[in-house]
């Protein structure tokens, strides 16, 4: 799914989001499937940290993990993906 800055967000595998920007850095998200008995995911923040190769060195900001959160959260509501944010 992209939006409107160039950046997009899509299924990397199973268990996995993967978040771009148009300038090239990206950012692999684990995206867990919630306990046994309640539906949806679960997306965990405090794990988004570090952005992917070749800019791993760079820390992800509170301004930017909050930034991806909320795309995630668009993403999942227009899937209806029942969404968790710890």
């Amino acid at each position: 799914m992209s939006f409107p800055d160039g950046s997009s967000v899509e299924f990397a595998d199973r268990e996995g989001l993967c978040y771009s920007e148009a300038n090239g850095y990206s950012v692999a998200i684990n995206f867990y499937f919630q306990h046994r008995f309640l539906k949806g995911r679960r997306l965990v923040l405090r794990e988004i940290q570090h952005w992917d190769s070749p800019n791993e060195a760079e820390l992800i900001s509170d301004v930017k993990r909050q930034e991806i959160r909320e795309k995630i959260e668009v993403y999942c509501a227009r899937r209806r993906i029942p969404l968790v944010v710890e």
